[in-house]
């Protein structure tokens, strides 16, 4: 597939259907990705679909207590020089040790990061797409229909999966954030090969955490898109870039299904 001097959108068009696909990534605040071919995909979809529920509520305490006091021990996911890269991240980042569980704990270094790098939440794709899409009348739709289905999903996964997010976070925070600056460029560009090699990275080091947080929710996503190209009607995908790249990636899972999928 050509690469464009943009960010990511691809497209799937049947008779009746059209499936706009963009892998979006968290940015800063200056970051320009809104080009004029990809506000035309949207203008024209009815649906928006997003990675994340876009619900603006707070969670019920009791949930946070009850996932919470079901989740395993840190030590018990990992080693001892784990522990030790854990609990020197968290020093740095002024975090208190206690305050950060198995499911809380990849969450809040990413967060960490994510302000290193001078990540910018507004910018985030889906959640300006969001927005547009209220103002404009499109029916939202999610990956999870509710940040407690959200939570539910993620405190359910299992023990060497949390500790493969827990490490894979780790593991961005020694990279820095000039990594996190040099992806953003190469998306922006519409370059993604270096998205391509973090993922088949990260697979390669954390094969549960893949399978599980990867290519299984990629398979999920197949379905979904299968169900729109069955209708009519142009709908508008959200996800996140590494959803979309690599062997189990969204399209190519597409494609090994006979579906042509084209880089628009």
């Amino acid at each position: 597939m050509p690469a464009s001097a943009e960010p990511p959108l691809w497209v799937i068009k049947t008779g009746t259907a059209e499936v706009f696909l963009f892998g979006q990534m968290g940015l800063k605040a200056d970051t320009q990705w809104q080009s004029a071919k990809l506000r035309k995909a949207f203008d024209k979809s009815a649906e928006l679909w997003t990675e994340n529920p876009q619900e603006h509520r707070n969670i019920d305490p009791k949930l946070l207590d009850e996932l919470s006091r079901n989740a395993h021990p840190l030590s018990d996911l990992l080693s001892d020089s784990d522990s030790v890269r854990l609990q020197t991240a968290l020093k740095r980042a002024g975090v208190p040790p206690g305050a950060v569980s198995s499911m809380s704990a990849y969450v809040v270094l990413e967060d960490v990061l994510e302000k290193q790098a001078g990540i910018d939440a507004s910018n985030l794709p889906e959640r300006v797409f969001a927005k547009r899409a209220v103002e404009s009348g499109k029916s939202i739709h999610s990956e999870f229909e509710s940040l407690e289905g959200q939570l539910r999903f993620s405190a359910g996964l299992p023990d060497a999966v949390q500790a493969g997010l827990i490490k894979r976070a780790l593991d961005d925070l020694d990279a820095g954030a000039p990594a996190v600056t040099e992806r953003i460029a190469a998306w922006s560009a519409g370059n993604l090969a270096l998205e391509t090699a973090y993922v088949e990275h990260n697979c390669n080091l954390y094969p549960d955490m893949c399978r599980a947080i990867g290519t299984e929710r990629n398979a999920e996503w197949v379905f979904r898109i299968k169900e729109m190209l069955s209708k009519p009607g142009t709908y508008f995908v959200c996800a996140g870039i590494g959803h979309f790249v690599g062997p189990d990636g969204i399209v190519a899972q597409l494609e090994a299904a006979g579906i042509r999928v084209k880089r628009n």
